[in-house]
């Protein structure tokens, strides 16, 4: 299956991150996931700013590791990309003076994870962009999901699905992706979703914005509250 690797400038995940208020000591003890992390670019910035909250309230690193152990969380399917946002949770660990953190970022396909279910406290991210032609030998997986069922759907539909099944009770999630799900015949259930629902929070249309380098796609913010 091919997946568009489109990675997220550092303003726009900084303005996502205070669109979903993920900033003061709020914060703290609360459960973050991007499930499909690339790079690390979100998590970098919320593990930094978790460890300058940690910092302020505490005034020591004391039990900041196990904290960053137990409530920042990602998934990447691709290796080398797992690999690269292992080291740059690494370095931003070692500007706050935490080494050997076992982050609990897994190098698995999200598809296929569920024990994340319920228990997150915000999820944000970028997810795939990757069309029916796409999805090969992923197209039954994928086809099983409830936001896939509109005719020629795309990957990012179900990251939807996978997101909202994350989230617990006052969860949030806020994802940039492209428009399309607005207007399209594949779009159709997860709008049907937002409605019954009565979850959705915000959108920012941001099509006359070039977000990303290489990609043309018209893109925009849509946040989910439970």
């Amino acid at each position: 299956m091919h997946n568009e690797q489109v990675f997220t400038p550092s303003w726009m995940v900084n303005l996502m991150l205070d669109k979903l208020q993920y900033s003061g000591n709020g914060i703290l003890q609360k459960h973050i996931i991007d499930n499909s992390c690339g790079k690390g670019a979100f998590l970098v910035e919320i593990v930094d700013r978790y460890c300058k909250v940690f910092f302020e309230t505490y005034g020591s690193k004391n039990n900041l590791k196990h904290e960053l152990e137990t409530y920042i969380h990602g998934i990447e399917i691709d290796e080398v990309c797992w690999g690269l946002t292992v080291v740059n949770l690494n370095r931003v660990g070692l500007k706050y003076g935490i080494e050997n953190v076992e982050w609990d970022i897994r190098q698995e396909d999200a598809l296929e994870v569920d024990d994340f279910n319920g228990k997150m406290d915000y999820v944000v991210g970028n997810p795939p962009y990757c069309n029916v032609h796409d999805f090969g030998e992923k197209y039954d997986t994928i086809k099983k999901f409830s936001f896939a069922q509109g005719g020629m759907s795309d990957l990012y539909l179900v990251f939807f699905e996978i997101g909202v099944n994350m989230l617990n009770k006052k969860g949030k999630l806020l994802y940039i992706t492209p428009s399309s799900w607005t207007a399209s015949v594949a779009g159709k259930p997860f709008r049907k979703y937002l409605i019954d629902s009565n979850k959705l929070t915000d959108v920012v249309v941001l099509e006359h914005e070039k977000i990303f380098e290489n990609a043309t796609t018209f893109t925009m913010l849509t946040q989910i509250s439970n």
